[in-house]
C-alpha cells in the first residue's frame, strides 16, 4: 500500500502522463511571422501561437484543468506548513501547468516537445517539495474513521484489516465532536452507541496520553486523537467550514500533511464522504464489519 508521498507522486505523474497525451494528441503549435501578437512578445522571443482544439480536444482540456487543480490543491495543502520559497515554487509549476492546458493566445513553446520538456521540469520541481515533509512515526498504517464508520462498529479493540498486521486508529476533532452531539441529540438507535464511545474513548485516555496513542489490541492496534481543528483556510479550495464532511476531509489531509511517509486511509461508509474523498483522489475505504455481522 502507498505512503502520503508516494500516493502524490502518483497523482502527479498520472497528471503529466495525460498532459502529455493532450498535447500530443490534440494541441498544435503554429509559428507567428509579422502581426501585432510577435511584436508583443518579441522582447521574450516567443513567436508562436497555440492552434484551435477540436471538440475532443476541448473536452479533455476541461477534465485536464480539473485534474490539474485537484492535484495542485492537495500538494500546496501538504506543504502549507513549508517556507515561502518552496510554495512559491510549486506555485511555478502550478501556473505553469495550467499554462499548458488552458493555451491562451499567446505561446511560449516553441514547439510540443518543447511544451512536454517544460511539463515535465514543471512536475519534477512541484514533486521534489514532497522531500520537504517530516514525519516522526514513519512506517505506520493510519485509518482516520469518521462518526459513521465508528457507529457502525463500535468495537474498536477488533477491528481488522485485511493484510494489515498493526495499525493506528486516527480519532479528529471533527468526529469527537460529532460522537458528543449525538450522544445528545441522536436518535434512539445511534444514541446509545454515541455514548457508548464517548466512553470508550474517555476509557483510553484513562490508559495513558490518548494524542501520543495508546494501545487498543495488543500487538496489533493502537488508537491516537488530534488535538488542533483544521485549518480551513489552508485547505482545498472547494472545502465549506461549516460543513462536517468537508471538516473531515480536511482533518484527514491533517494528518496525511504530518505523517507523509505513512500509509493513511479515509474509513467510511457514507456516500457522501466517499464521493468527496474520490473527487480529490484521497484514499478511503470501509469500515470492518462488527463482530458476526455482514456489511449491508
Amino acid at each position: 500500500m502507498p505512503t502520503v508521498i508516494e500516493t502524490v507522486q502518483r497523482m502527479g505523474n498520472d497528471l503529466l502522463v495525460q498532459v502529455e497525451i493532450f498535447l500530443y494528441v490534440h494541441s498544435s503549435i503554429e509559428s507567428h511571422p509579422d502581426n501585432e501578437l510577435t511584436r508583443a512578445h518579441a522582447g521574450s522571443g516567443s513567436f508562436c501561437k497555440w492552434g484551435n482544439l477540436e471538440a475532443v480536444g476541448l473536452e479533455e482540456q476541461a477534465r485536464l484543468l480539473q485534474s490539474s487543480d485537484v492535484f495542485f490543491s492537495v500538494l500546496e495543502t501538504l506543504l502549507s506548513g513549508q517556507t515561502e520559497s518552496y510554495r512559491k515554487e510549486v506555485g511555478k509549476a502550478k501556473a505553469e501547468f495550467h499554462e499548458l492546458i488552458t493555451q491562451g493566445k499567446s505561446c511560449q513553446y516553441e514547439s510540443i516537445d518543447h511544451a512536454v520538456k517544460a511539463a515535465k521540469k514543471a512536475m519534477q520541481v512541484a514533486l521534489s517539495a514532497l522531500a520537504r515533509l517530516y514525519d516522526g512515526k514513519g512506517g505506520e498504517v493510519c485509518y482516520v474513521p469518521d462518526a459513521n464508520a465508528l457507529l457502525y462498529n463500535t468495537e474498536l479493540d477488533a477491528w481488522q484489516f485485511n493484510g494489515v498486521p498493526a495499525f493506528t486508529v486516527v480519532l479528529t476533532p471533527t468526529v469527537l465532536s460529532e460522537l458528543d452531539d449525538l450522544k445528545v441529540r441522536g436518535d434512539d438507535k445511534v444514541q446509545p452507541k454515541a455514548e457508548k464511545l464517548v466512553r470508550q474513548i474517555k476509557e483510553y485516555a484513562g490508559r495513558g496520553d490518548l494524542s501520543e496513542g495508546v494501545t487498543l489490541a495488543t500487538g496489533m492496534s493502537v488508537v491516537r486523537s488530534l488535538a488542533a481543528e483544521p485549518d480551513m483556510a489552508h485547505t482545498l479550495s472547494w472545502l465549506v467550514p461549516g460543513n462536517k464532511d468537508d471538516r473531515l476531509i480536511a482533518s484527514f489531509l491533517e494528518v496525511m500533511r504530518h505523517h507523509p511517509n505513512c500509509e493513511v486511509f479515509l474509513v467510511s461508509r457514507d456516500r457522501n464522504v466517499q464521493n468527496k474523498a474520490s473527487f480529490a483522489s484521497l484514499p478511503v475505504i470501509a469500515p470492518p464489519d462488527p463482530p458476526g455481522q455482514q456489511d449491508s
